[in-house]
């Protein structure tokens, strides 16, 4: 099974399934590895609860187009919660 939608690589070559099923694999396991760092993060007292919750608020709602006001508080929190994480 392959599939004719590819956007890298050499455009006569198909994505077969094994290449997607590995990419979704991948993109899974950074999805887990960035919430256990971000578990880790509110145990440790590094980010509030509240901030995190703000955060999963705003990108909670699904693929969805942020409006310019959201897309600027997303990245006005993102950014103070990676100023108190990384040191």
């Amino acid at each position: 099974m392959t599939s004719q939608g590819r956007t890298k690589g050499n455009a006569e070559k198909p994505l077969t399934i094994g290449s997607y099923y590995r990419t979704v694999s991948q993109a899974r396991a950074n999805v887990r590895e960035a919430l256990v760092t971000v578990v880790i993060a509110l145990w440790l007292g590094m980010i509030k609860v509240e901030d995190v919750r703000r955060l999963f608020e705003l990108v909670g709602g699904g693929a969805r187009e942020l409006s310019d006001e959201e897309a600027d508080r997303f990245l006005k929190l993102l950014d103070a919660l990676l100023g108190r994480v990384i040191v």
